[in-house]
């Protein structure tokens, strides 16, 4: 199932965060955001087909099966784009783990130019976003887990206790982009090797 002018689906979201702290410790505010159909031209490798999950001692690990390869390197598409993700995510709280890449900018420094993982917390969204990324809970600059691409697919490890979800409270895996929007709330980030404050709001081009 695809989001496209001809395949819809909504992506449930019950109990979003609210604020920078409010939001990593409980979810309020109820709302169901539609899938965005504004943005065409997304990669066959955004298109979604399976995920496996399982819960290691010390250990989330998780693969995403998608219809064409995940680049290593940034592509065209990857490349117009401020963020390109894949997100694990407990829709009851909005926490999860992003797996991002971003040419346009550093913000990490782990793997800061190619895939790197950070967990973060999504909350309401805009008219223009699905969601809106409420807080990065790694902090400014660091990113936790492991990132591997397989033909098809790519697998995520994240040790349990840098992870902000476990393999069961993941119920929904995501690919978008994210992008600069007003509308969303301010979060601290080095960028770049500077302290700003960005908005940062993202659009969900299909689920699993």
């Amino acid at each position: 199932m695809h989001s496209s002018n001809n395949r819809r689906k909504k992506l449930l979201f019950s109990g979003v965060a609210m604020s920078f702290v409010a939001a990593i410790a409980a979810a309020a505010l109820m709302t169901t955001p539609i899938i965005s159909e504004a943005y065409n031209g997304f990669p066959n490798y955004a298109n979604l087909v399976s995920v496996t999950k399982a819960q290691e001692p010390k250990l989330l690990k998780s693969t995403v099966y998608t219809e064409a390869k995940i680049p290593q390197q940034p592509d065209a598409f990857i490349k117009s784009n401020l963020v390109y993700a894949y997100g694990w995510v407990d829709t009851n709280t909005g926490k999860g783990l992003a797996a991002t890449i971003h040419p346009n900018f550093r913000d990490s420094t782990k793997n800061p130019d190619h895939w790197h993982m950070h967990p973060v917390v999504l909350g309401k969204g805009t008219t223009t976003s699905t969601y809106c990324v409420e807080a990065f809970i790694d902090g400014l600059s660091t990113a936790e887990g492991g990132v591997a691409l397989g033909e098809k697919s790519m697998t995520i490890n994240v040790n349990s206790s840098k992870a902000s979800v476990t393999a069961d409270e993941v119920d929904t895996v995501a690919s978008m982009i994210m992008l600069k929007d007003a509308g969303c709330p301010e979060i601290p980030k080095l960028i770049d090797g500077e302290h700003t404050i960005i908005r940062l709001g993202a659009i969900v081009h299909d689920t699993v």
